[in-house]
């Protein structure tokens, strides 16, 4: 069932490019209210690749709007880079993963 949410379902957003993955997307009440409108938070969870994992990634959002179109799209990024830098020596993947984050800064923050 998950393999089928990002193959064909609300998950396709994070279906990375060179390898199977699958997952949920989720989004949450939190009972909080502002401007008269709730605020959700959203996230999707899974793992890579589906026939033998070695990677779980969980992207979460506050006051998201989905997790298929906040969240869906990250895990796809960061699924592409894990499997491109997998034939990278340890030591540059360490560099090239500090510069990835750089890039999502204002989503951790």
């Amino acid at each position: 069932y998950l393999k089928s949410a990002v193959e064909n379902g609300n998950g396709r957003g994070a279906k990375p490019e060179n390898t199977t993955a699958a997952g949920k997307t989720a989004t949450a009440q939190t009972g909080k209210f502002e401007n008269g409108e709730e605020l959700y938070n959203t996230w999707f969870s899974g793992w890579l690749p589906v026939e033998n994992p070695r990677y779980v990634i969980t992207v979460f959002k506050e006051r998201g709007s989905g997790g298929a179109s906040d969240c869906a799209p990250v895990f796809k990024a960061i699924a592409d880079k894990i499997t491109a830098l997998e034939s990278v020596p340890i030591s540059s993947v360490l560099h090239i993963l500090l510069l990835f984050l750089s890039m999502y800064k204002r989503t951790f923050i």
